[in-house]
């Protein structure tokens, strides 16, 4: 498959100008970087948005199906929320229907549950680091002697 702006060149024949292309697999035919709504990705060193592509795509195949959910299921369904395995793989590679002022606004339900499990999971940590500093905290230990109960004595209006 070849993608690209086509431009004509002089008079008589047309170019693509920087084309994108993606040899199709003859056994289901499924694009990664054409064709779709493309994740677009920094360059990093030595390696190109089309390989960082390829990368995530071969390591969301790679998911198994039952991926441990970080959120308890039934606040995912009372939330109508994909599983994470769903979401991840609509994240970096959103489905054909998907809208993309809802993708710019992180507004698909893919994008919801992560932003949602990120802030449950940052929740979580701040109620389990209460809790443990709470259960650590030791009562402080007042003691009374004849000292201090003469000088409440004086201070106190009543006998």
């Amino acid at each position: 498959m070849l993608y690209g702006a086509v431009e004509m060149r002089g008079s008589v024949s047309l170019q693509i100008t920087n084309p994108q292309y993606e040899i199709l697999d003859a056994e289901d035919g499924e694009t990664i970087h054409t064709g779709r709504i493309v994740p677009v990705y920094e360059k990093t060193g030595a390696v190109t948005p089309k390989m960082q592509r390829r990368l995530v795509y071969d390591a969301l195949q790679r998911l198994p199906p039952d991926l441990a959910e970080q959120l308890p299921e039934d606040l995912r369904l009372r939330l109508r929320l994909p599983t994470r395995v769903a979401a991840l793989h609509a994240m970096h590679f959103p489905p054909a229907d998907a809208r993309l002022d809802a993708l710019n606004r992180f507004a698909t339900p893919a994008q919801q549950r992560l932003i949602f499990e990120e802030a449950f999971l940052f929740q979580m940590g701040l109620l389990a680091r209460r809790r443990s500093a709470a259960a650590e905290r030791k009562p402080i230990d007042i003691r009374v002697d004849d000292r201090i109960r003469e000088s409440a004595r004086r201070v106190l209006p009543f006998k």
